[in-house]
């Protein structure tokens, strides 16, 4: 028998597996159908972002809040919460039937409650989600392995190879770009991290580095930062008139925002950017990776480092996006430009001080697969070689998350 009090899981099970009737009724008797259930959000705000669904015919985009109790939505104070501002409907899951009281502008979401739309009956379903938790933990190899010492070693030894991947990829990015522009790319995408990676790696790539240079050579560092910025708002689409603001924060409820981090909004973003081009733009190739080698040897110096590149902007990154941003972009850009200069003596400097990184990444599969394989959390996130091992393991080699990359082989392993 299932419990009296299901976990808010559950219901996320049900719903990201639609168990559930369509079209659904809400608690002052809309019809819902759902189009599309959105996107998984791992970050703070609602539980799904931009799903699509009918409501008595008219097509709405919204978020999704789950919520066990109904009334959660006002006890956690998602009413005020500007993170919840596209949340237009909340599903819950109570035994009791919800009373169709609510009205449709009572200033609150519009609510259903799953207890009474499933296809199937509860207990089968709780059995199914039983089976589907015992599944996805079996599905790791790792778990089954009795001695954790030879897990370590193997994730390290995937580490190692995932950071190999990293540093071919910026290799690749030099010989394509140019040192300066695949320093601008890689620093770019970090800027853009998580769901928003593609978004400024596009951007980047776009971005004339020879037009910018011809028109900022004579120019001062404040003027070189305006002319940059302007160039960069017209390639991201955005023009400077007197709907400029408007078009901003139009644009930041688009873009998928990072909530769990501060001020990461997209104009923020846009404004670090301008900056790290604006410093760097008017640099040839030894003065720029002379200026980059020089302030990487210590995190101290990196932190500087990063302060004087974005120091144009309105806002600056906090220290552990700066260790994210040295572990993924910096070091294995740098490391990757010594190979190709074949100063295997420097690239060679570079990696060691990759390989002793402590973990900066914060990563929902990180957090999955330390829950689904019972590794030492404290092991797994003292040194970042640990972390990217585990995360070519979940994107490798577990099946639940094999989806996460379209184009992933499971079965592939390092050579």
């Amino acid at each position: 028998m299932p419990p009296h009090n299901f976990p808010e899981d559950f219901l996320d099970f049900l719903y990201s597996s639609d168990y559930y009737i369509q079209p659904l009724t809400t608690d002052c008797g809309i019809e819902i159908t759902f189009i599309s259930k959105g996107e998984k959000n791992i970050y703070e705000g609602p539980d799904y972002a931009n799903a699509l669904i009918t409501a008595n015919g008219r097509i709405i985009k919204t978020d999704i809040e789950l919520d066990i109790n109904k009334h959660f939505w006002i006890i956690h104070g998602h009413s005020n919460n500007p993170n919840f501002s596209k949340t237009f409907l909340q599903i819950y899951f109570s035994k009791k039937k919800g009373r169709k009281t609510q009205k449709e502008n009572s200033g609150l979401p519009m609510r259903i409650n799953l207890y009474y739309q499933l296809i199937d009956d509860i207990e089968i379903l709780h059995v199914k989600w039983i089976e589907f938790k015992t599944s996805v933990i079996r599905l790791c190899n790792i778990k089954k392995l009795e001695n954790h010492f030879p897990v370590y070693r193997q994730i390290l030894d995937w580490g190692k190879y995932n950071l190999e991947l990293k540093i071919k990829k910026a290799g690749n990015l030099i010989r394509d770009y140019g040192l300066k522009k695949a320093l601008v790319i890689l620093i770019g995408r970090s800027l853009g991290y998580s769901a928003n990676k593609e978004v400024f790696t596009k951007l980047c790539v776009n971005i004339d580095m020879i037009f910018l240079s011809e028109n900022c050579y004579s120019l001062r560092k404040k003027n070189i930062f305006e002319f940059t910025r302007a160039y960069i708002l017209h390639i991201a689409g955005i023009k400077k008139n007197n709907a400029f603001a408007g078009k901003l924060n139009e644009l930041n409820l688009k873009f998928r925002v990072l909530r769990s981090r501060p001020a990461n909004y997209y104009a923020g973003r846009l404004n670090l950017l301008t900056s790290m081009i604006a410093m760097i733009i008017n640099s040839d190739v030894e003065e720029l990776s002379g200026i980059i080698t020089v302030n990487l040897d210590t995190e101290k110096n990196r932190n500087k480092f990063y302060k004087r590149l974005f120091s144009f902007a309105d806002f600056n990154i906090g220290r552990q996006h700066g260790s994210i941003i040295s572990a993924n972009s910096l070091l294995p850009l740098i490391t990757a430009f010594f190979r190709l200069e074949k100063d295997y003596f420097s690239a060679s400097k570079y990696l060691e001080i990759i390989h002793n990184l402590p973990g900066c990444l914060i990563n929902i599969k990180l957090r999955q697969m330390l829950n689904y394989t019972n590794l030492d959390n404290k092991i797994i996130n003292s040194r970042f070689l640990y972390q990217i091992g585990l995360l070519y393991a979940a994107d490798n080699f577990c099946c639940n998350f094999s989806e996460i990359k379209s184009g992933t082989n499971s079965e592939t392993f390092p050579p």
